[in-house]
């Protein structure tokens, strides 16, 4: 469970990121998750990115959050795009 604060005034970039240890994606087809915004988001504000450096410094993977309902928890299945390459998954980010 990972809590993010942002305001009005965020600037476009990464809001937080998580150390992991390394991960090989290369044999999932999709990213399950249960997500809570305390705003409706439209398909694409928010995106998960999943790198083989640190602090997704040049993400391999970049995918779109679906459109999310304000203060409601929403589960979702979003495909990964080149699952592939994410051999050695070390850092997640928003």
């Amino acid at each position: 469970s990972h809590k993010s604060a942002c305001t009005v005034d965020a600037a476009v970039g990464l809001i937080a990121t998580e150390a992991i240890t390394s991960a090989n994606l290369s044999t999932y087809t999709h990213i399950l998750a249960w997500v809570k915004s305390s705003v409706a988001l439209a398909a694409g504000d928010w995106q998960l990115c999943l790198d083989d450096t640190a602090a997704c410094a040049s993400p391999i993977e970049t995918i779109n959050i679906p459109a999310l309902s304000a203060a409601t928890w929403t589960r979702i299945l979003i495909p990964l795009a080149a699952p592939g390459s994410d051999t050695a998954i070390i850092s997640i980010g928003l």
